[in-house]
């Protein structure tokens, strides 16, 4: 699935019209033509979103902050606003 929508990514055009809906939660009954360049932005946002909600998941659990992994797993050395993760 993924290598599919990764191919569809680089291979699409953003012109290209595709049906979309209904989404009746936001009062859309029927399906509506939308630009694939649409659906790559709303794509984003809800990969962003979840992303997110991962990581406040995940700081919940382990208190690590997004920083301090990443200065962690690129091996950065600690300064006065990050000190890499250490379990």
């Amino acid at each position: 699935m993924r290598a599919q929508y990764t191919q569809m990514c680089r291979e699409g055009d953003v012109e290209t019209e595709l049906p979309v809906g209904p989404m009746p939660w936001f009062g859309m009954d029927e399906a509506r033509p939308a630009k694939l360049r649409y659906l790559y932005v709303h794509h984003v946002e809800e990969f962003a979103r979840h992303a997110g909600h991962a990581d406040i998941i995940r700081e919940e659990l382990d208190g690590a902050t997004a920083g301090e992994l990443l200065a962690a797993v690129e091996g950065w050395p600690a300064n006065d606003y990050i000190t890499p993760w250490r379990s």
